[in-house]
């Protein structure tokens, strides 16, 4: 004789799933071990690290910091790269070294692995060597990678910073093909770029909502212009004073006294009207005044000036920002700024903020916590697509994670806020450029012989994954 079934009630049911749920939340929170949001978990596996101690790097070789000779004189050289995404985040560009190098990685958006195709496919250096493909690399290792993979464009010389060399990839080898030049402009904004106004060197370009920044010089003083879709890939620049901008209203654009400097820094204020321009610095020996000027936008995409305030300065050396951005549900501008130390190649990083004031224009940063040591020819910084977790590169070699409020920002706790990871040890590597994947689940990070030490090194690409 079966024993009676013996059915569930509802609130028996309910208990039951809300235990299951409770299991499983504290497993995960388990796995994780507690991590602060933010923290950086190295990657394990192939194409998690390339160079010393890991796969190779084809193309940079061993080197130590190294005294070289230029024009102007006997100047202190680092083999550290620098790393840029792809516009489709599917292509890992590092430049650099000592001497000069570019590699094209592949990169696997699932696990963030990278990889290095084979033969002149994966690589460009000054003589031909580890098989890849031979072309005059400038100092500063400037290239830029179409969305597509497909074109590779290099700046062959500072002097000369209008004309870049394009590469294109065969379909069948994969291999990287001189094909013509093209200009700055071009370049930086994947499309043939029209004859712009007001603006005599381009620097960059920054997308602001429909339309796009082209951010440059302009007969000596820092200048930009706004150009909008006219179908297509073409682009056409607005009319009138709400088409550019520059320090001497050249051109009939809008006279902003205070762009002395080229504008590098770009951020937008949540509300899509605000635009705030700064210059960008990343030589802590050189820092001087610098200045935040607001914009507004109309409607149809043009901008107007609205005010313009110092960043900081004080009688020994100027605070110069290397990194703003605006946060999520605030009106607040956040900057990271360098005071230099007159020559002895450190600089020290502390945070400000800036507030609108009525009229919507910045008022002058005010200095928030969190004075931290930034290291010699600091590259900058790299912030997660939300901006609530920034990492900046510290003078001890490392790796420094921040989580950013309106009001605070506030190191991680532990050695979750200083990441000293190999292969940073002993000052003889030091990290050299930071690069944050789109979806923010991953942080790629560049390293490089520090500037004093006469030890041969590799430079090297970590990969970590950042928790959420």
């Amino acid at each position: 004789m079966h024993a009676p079934t013996r059915r569930l009630g509802t609130s028996t049911l309910v208990c039951a799933l809300a235990l299951l749920l409770a299991l499983v939340l504290g497993g995960s929170a388990a796995a994780s071990g507690g991590l602060p949001r933010g923290a950086l978990i190295p990657v394990r596996g192939p194409g998690s690290c390339l160079g010393h101690g890991c796969l190779p790097l084809r193309g940079f070789g061993r080197s130590p910091g190294q005294i070289y000779t230029r024009s102007e004189g006997t100047v202190l050289g680092s083999n550290g790269i620098n790393l840029t995404l792809s516009a489709g985040g599917g292509s890992v560009v590092v430049s650099g070294g000592f001497p000069q190098a570019l590699a094209v990685l592949q990169r696997d958006r699932r696990t963030g692995a990278v990889r290095q195709p084979a033969g002149d496919a994966g690589c460009i250096t000054q003589r031909r060597v580890h098989g890849c493909a031979r072309a005059h690399l400038p100092f500063d290792g400037a290239a830029q990678l179409s969305a597509d993979g497909r074109t590779l464009w290099i700046r062959p010389s500072e002097a000369h910073p209008n004309r870049w060399l394009r590469y294109v990839r065969d379909q069948h080898t994969g291999a990287l093909l001189r094909s013509g030049t093209a200009t700055a402009c071009d370049v930086y904004l994947q499309a043939r770029c029209p004859r712009l106004r007001g603006v005599q060197s381009v620097d960059g370009v920054v997308p602001a909502g429909s339309t796009m920044l082209v951010l440059g010089n302009d007969r000596g003083g820092g200048a930009l212009a706004v150009l909008a879709r006219a179908g297509g890939s073409r682009w056409v620049q607005l009319p009138g004073a709400a088409g550019c901008a520059n320090n001497h209203g050249a051109d009939g654009c809008a006279a902003v006294r205070c762009l002395w400097q080229d504008p590098g820094l770009v951020a937008s204020a949540d509300d899509g009207r605000h635009l705030y321009v700064t210059p960008g610095y990343s030589d802590p020996e050189a820092t001087e005044e610098g200045y935040l000027a607001t914009f507004v936008r109309a409607p149809g995409g043009g901008v107007t000036p609205v005010g313009c305030v110092p960043t900081g300065y004080d009688r020994d050396a100027g605070f110069a920002p290397v990194w703003i951005s605006t946060l999520p549900h605030s009106d607040t501008l956040l900057l990271l700024q360098i005071r230099g130390d007159r020559g002895d190649g450190r600089g020290w990083g502390q945070f400000f903020a800036s507030a609108p004031g009525r009229d919507g224009a910045l008022t002058k940063p005010r200095p928030l916590g969190g004075h931290n040591g930034l290291g010699p020819f600091y590259e900058g910084a790299a912030v997660t697509p939300d901006r609530r977790t920034l990492y900046a590169i510290a003078n001890n070699g490392g790796i420094e994670a921040w989580h950013l409020a309106p009001n605070s920002v506030r190191r991680l706790p532990g050695t979750w806020g200083a990441v000293r990871s190999a292969p940073v040890n002993a000052g003889v590597y030091s990290v050299s450029g930071l690069l944050v994947s789109p979806d923010g689940r991953f942080l790629y990070a560049g390293f490089g012989s520090s500037d004093t030490s006469q030890v041969p090194t590799a430079p090297t690409l970590r990969v970590y994954r950042t928790t959420r």
